[in-house]
């Protein structure tokens, strides 16, 4: 290969990686007690996912009876904060406060947001919820079921809104 084409091949492979940012992901396992982090430098931000469980019985409130009978306790997902860049943004509750038996998590990003997925559930009641976030906050929270993972089962939008003084 003469020097010239190597030049040209090398001056275009270099401009892609300016062109296209570096897209890095974590995935995690998620532990049924304590806390998970996940870490990724997304699309040129800084993100980071902590994620805590802990072991409810079967006579806690929150215990998940009509999904798992007979069970005599479950990890359930109890907090999950997010930080773009250092700066922590809202997570509502009903983001997490619903799922138990949570066994991994991936960070990702895809159409211009980022993506926390966490896995749960086995069996009939395997599936996963996909959060979707900006520097802003969350707009988003998609359920799916393991036996059709193709369609979601749930669909949640949130909206940030202003308060202001007048």
């Amino acid at each position: 290969m003469n020097r010239y084409r190597q030049a040209t091949i090398q001056i275009i492979f270099g401009s892609l990686f300016f062109a296209y940012p570096v897209v890095a992901q974590d995935r995690a396992t998620i532990s049924p007690r304590g806390t998970t982090s996940l870490n990724a430098r997304i699309n040129r931000a800084q993100v980071q996912v902590m994620i805590r469980t802990t072991i409810i019985n079967s006579s806690h409130v929150l215990f998940p009876s009509e999904f798992i009978p007979g069970a005599k306790e479950v990890s359930i997902v109890s907090n999950v904060r997010i930080a773009v860049d250092g700066k922590p943004i809202s997570v509502p509750r009903s983001v997490f406060l619903d799922l138990f038996d949570p066994h991994e998590a991936l960070l990702q990003f895809d159409k211009g947001r980022f993506v926390l997925r966490i896995d749960s559930g086995d069996a009939s009641n395997a599936g996963f919820v996909l959060v979707y976030f900006d520097a802003k906050g969350v707009s988003q929270r998609m359920i799916y079921s393991a036996l059709t993972p193709e369609k979601p089962s749930e669909d949640t939008r949130y909206f940030f809104t202003v308060l202001e003084d007048k």
